[in-house]
């Protein structure tokens, strides 16, 4: 249930990416936070269900929650500059600038963490 949830997410994030990259500043903004709550919410969650769940290896363990934790932290940060953005483009220049250099931070790990999952998982 975790991964297509997880991946769903995902699509929906570059969707949202690329209408930024338009510069459709304030739909973006609007739906990446929507986005980055939701985000947020299912990490925590996943976050919680690992501290309960046995793993084959510590390492394993270790990783995935260290994925997750990254991934909150780089959402957190993205979620207040995505509330800075003014739909005056000149204005909101480096912030996105800075919101992209952080999205792709954010996807390699989040890509990363789904591989990881579902190779540690077994599913």
């Amino acid at each position: 249930m975790y991964i297509p949830y997880a991946r769903q997410l995902l699509q929906a994030f570059e969707h949202t990416q690329a209408d930024m990259l338009l510069l459709d500043l304030e739909k973006s903004r609007s739906e990446f936070l929507i986005e980055v709550q939701e985000m947020r919410s299912i990490f925590a969650k996943t976050l919680s269900d690992l501290a309960e769940k046995k793993f084959k290896t510590i390492r394993d363990k270790r990783l995935l929650t260290g994925q997750l934790e990254k991934m909150l932290i780089i959402l957190k940060e993205m979620s207040g500059h995505l509330r800075l953005i003014k739909p005056d483009h000149t204005a909101a220049e480096k912030q996105i600038i800075f919101i992209f250099y952080r999205q792709h931070l954010f996807k390699n790990i989040f890509k990363k963490h789904l591989s990881d999952y579902f190779r540690i998982s077994g599913n």
